[in-house]
């Protein structure tokens, strides 16, 4: 998996369809112990499937 980000859902789960996963209004999911976040939470219009871990979000100071 590429240390590049944001990436869209399947690379990060690597799964196809259900995985094991939950969602927070549409802005954050939890995966495997991480949170993530949608890079384009907040803006109007409907949001892409592009995620990134919280820790790189604050890392890089809000920024994606």
């Amino acid at each position: 998996m590429s240390d590049e980000w944001p990436k869209p859902w399947d690379q990060i789960t690597q799964t196809k369809g259900i995985a094991n996963w939950m969602e927070y209004d549409g802005a954050l999911r939890g995966y495997n112990g991480t949170l993530y976040i949608n890079a384009d939470a907040g803006h109007e219009g409907d949001n892409g499937d592009e995620w990134l871990p919280i820790g790189v979000y604050l890392q890089r100071g809000g920024d994606v």
